[in-house]
């Protein structure tokens, strides 16, 4: 048997980027509808006259929820389509609610504070910083340093969200194995993390920037989360297909075998 290929963040992205390309429609139709419903929420209470603080704790059990739901679904849509099946957005979100928003959204919650901890250290330059405009450059050469740390416990939380869709384990289980396979896997699970981070997160970000604050801002980072998040999101549930097949969950969880590749035969 030939030696298998070391696992690299790039494989994953690249798969991440064909199972987006081949069901785009699907993927953004089902983000859309939580994000949607998280959107109309944050309108209500600003327009409420509740304070910002106020509105943010309100908001927070349901952002939460959402985004918990966002990852369930990528890993679901990736089981999918290695199965051969095309995803279904109602399918889709029926899983995601026989799986349970409980333990999707404890999971997520407790995965996030342990990665708070690892981005404590972005404060020290962004103290720092303060409001001087532009930094100086030892704040710019501390910053990514500083931000390392919270990247490396991203990746070791990357495997919480599909542990708990697809193998149905309590969240404080999750988290326990995705730290013991991924502490091994540091750099392959920093690199997926951040690429997360970076599409899901700091694109949708930078786009509204640059488009300029105006009435729309709202409404158009709404729509550019639709765009980015599924394909943010499957780059951890392929992380953990491919952890699964090549046998370094199997300490917790059977090993799987590849996808079976399409047929070419007329047909079929």
């Amino acid at each position: 048997m030939a030696p298998k290929q070391p696992l690299t963040s790039g494989t994953v992205v690249a798969q991440a980027f064909r199972v987006y390309l081949d069901h785009i429609a699907t993927l953004v139709t089902a983000a859309l509808f939580p994000l949607a419903a998280l959107f109309l929420v944050e309108m209500t209470l600003a327009g409420s006259g509740m304070k910002p603080n106020e509105q943010m704790l309100s908001i927070l059990p349901l952002a939460l929820l959402v985004n918990a739901c966002l990852d369930a679904m990528a890993a679901f849509a990736a089981q999918e389509a290695r199965e051969g099946t095309e995803p279904k957005a109602g399918l889709l979100f029926r899983r995601v609610w026989l799986t349970g928003f409980a333990p999707l959204t404890l999971g997520y919650t407790l995965a996030g504070m342990v990665m708070m901890v690892g981005f404590l250290p972005m404060l020290i330059p962004m103290a720092m910083a303060g409001a001087n405009t532009p930094p100086s450059p030892l704040v710019l050469v501390l910053l990514p340093l500083c931000m390392a740390p919270g990247l490396i416990v991203g990746g070791m939380m990357s495997l919480v969200i599909p542990l708990i869709a697809l193998e149905r384990m309590p969240p404080l289980q999750a988290l326990r194995v995705s730290y013991q396979v991924m502490r091994k896997q540091a750099a392959l699970g920093m690199g997926v993390f951040g690429f997360g981070l970076l599409a899901g997160s700091m694109v949708p970000m930078l786009l509204v920037m640059m488009a300029g604050e105006g009435p729309l801002s709202p409404l158009l980072f709404l729509l550019l989360m639709g765009l980015t998040a599924p394909l943010a999101c499957l780059g951890k549930s392929l992380l953990y297909f491919n952890l699964k097949e090549r046998g370094e969950l199997s300490p917790f969880i059977p090993p799987i075998s590849p996808p079976t590749p399409p047929s070419s035969t007329p047909g079929a």
